[in-house]
């Protein structure tokens, strides 16, 4: 056989070969990856699941913010009732007192928003949710679905209380000179618990204190203990301040000192003078609840140093507990205030038991006070046209736009009465100015978009 011949048979067995496990490009064929048309209908449907879920989350979100806006306007509606009671108007004072020069306006976006409720009367002043940023606004969204947070609570506002003890003795566990006539040092009236010595360098006994009458809120989280004592020495710089602890279930704690010899080195002055230990975050290196404040066996012990001879008198001991109470979904009972017939301004009296202290009554304002149109009743329909905002009010400056993403504070010059505002992001909301949910029906502040109110009780 010729070899061209042997050499082309045996190239085609070698392609044979080479593909015999090939599938031919045919019907029966399938080709590699996805066709056009597959990736289109999978991509639409991923859009479509996108969309919905984008809808949901704005939605609920906008319910989130919402929440959060009305529970703040109204926990800061609280604290100002509490500052009234303590001081007969709203904030901000003026020099002299109110009535001031005029209304006033001022948005949560000054670092000076009502710093006078800072700490005493809220823990924390609250801002609009869209100040707080992504990071704040994430934060809030997490508490809700994990279940921590609630749309109806209300920011933590702090409460302060102070009070004198009934029970006023001598101990003599430590020292070696007595106190004479210890329930002298109940309260401040110039009668006195007194030590004397002719030696040096002696320490008194204990002058134990106790029976304060705390009635803190149960759940409240205590922040802090300030301890004041009024003292003074017969003779100036002949004694000092040593070693005062406070009391817990009866027992004066050993691990407290707030002063020694090298820590107290002010000497007592020759009239009544206070000195304060501690103060509203300081726990005195000890935790505390709110049964052991509310103990009768609760108290502070004081002793004193004479370095010469001497007579240690001490006029008032006094104890301050600021503490957090717990979260409520309903704000704390505000003043009804009394209106004139006509509708005249509201003048807020204090109700007893509302401030954790004893509340000065207000005194009325001098000037003429705005004439302030009665809201429509919750749940009445339908509901009419919103009011013009009292007399007053309605002439103060419109804020920015960029501080209408604040909240906003309008007060009288009397310092009589107040409006809250905000923008909720669902103007449609039950509660929105106009509808039928609402409890404050007035126009906003020109040139602005605020649609939810709180006012002054009425």
């Amino acid at each position: 056989m010729p070899f061209h011949k042997v050499f082309s048979i045996w190239y085609l067995v070698s392609c044979i070969r080479n593909t015999k496990y090939k599938i031919l490009n045919t019907k029966y064929r399938k080709p590699k990856g996805f066709t056009l048309i597959e990736l289109l209908v999978v991509i639409s449907i991923i859009s479509v699941i996108s969309a919905i879920s984008y809808i949901n989350f704005s939605n609920v979100q906008n319910k989130g913010r919402d929440a959060r806006r009305k529970a703040d306007l109204r926990a800061v509606k609280t604290a100002l009732v509490s500052y009234y009671q303590d001081n007969g108007y709203y904030p901000p004072s003026c020099d002299p007192a109110p009535p001031c020069s005029g209304a006033l306006s001022d948005t949560s976006d000054n670092s000076s928003w009502l710093f006078e409720l800072k700490d005493k009367y809220i823990k924390e002043l609250p801002k609009d949710p869209r100040q707080a940023g992504v990071l704040g606004t994430l934060a809030q969204l997490i508490r809700q679905f994990a279940g921590k947070g609630s749309s109806n609570q209300f920011p933590q506002v702090a409460g302060s209380t102070s009070g004198n003890p009934p029970t006023v003795v001598d101990d003599s566990s430590v020292g070696t000179q007595v106190w004479t006539i210890p329930s002298a040092a109940a309260s401040s009236d110039n009668s006195y618990a007194t030590a004397s010595s002719r030696s040096s360098n002696i320490d008194t006994h204990w002058l134990k204190a106790t029976g304060f009458g705390f009635t803190i809120p149960a759940g409240s989280t205590i922040n802090g203990i300030t301890v004041t004592v009024e003292r003074k020495a017969a003779t100036a710089s002949s004694a000092y301040d040593y070693s005062p602890r406070l009391i817990k279930a009866g027992t004066i704690l050993a691990t407290t000192d707030k002063c020694s010899n090298t820590t107290c080195a002010t000497a007592l002055p020759a009239s009544d003078a206070q000195r304060t230990w501690g103060n509203a975050i300081d726990l005195w290196s000890n935790t505390w609840s709110y049964t052991d404040i509310n103990s009768a066996n609760f108290g502070v012990a004081y002793r004193a140093r004479i370095s010469t001879a001497t007579t240690v008198s001490v006029d008032a001991i006094s104890i301050t507990v600021d503490y957090t109470p717990p979260l409520s979904p309903t704000p704390t009972p505000t003043p009804t205030p009394a209106s004139t017939p006509g509708r005249g301004s509201p003048t807020p009296t204090p109700t007893p038991g509302v401030s954790p202290t004893p509340s000065p009554s207000p005194t009325a304002a001098p000037s003429p006070s705005p004439t302030i149109p009665a809201s429509p009743p919750p749940g009445a329909s339908p509901v009419p046209s919103p009011s013009p905002m009292p007399s007053g009010l309605d002439k103060v400056d419109s804020p920015s736009p960029e501080s209408q993403k604040s909240y906003e504070y309008l007060v009288t010059a009397a310092r009589s009465y107040f409006i809250l505002w905000t923008q909720l992001d669902n103007g449609n909301d039950d509660e929105a100015i106009g509808k039928t949910g609402t409890t404050c029906n007035y126009q906003p502040p020109t040139g602005t978009k605020y649609n939810f109110c709180v006012e002054a009780p009425q």
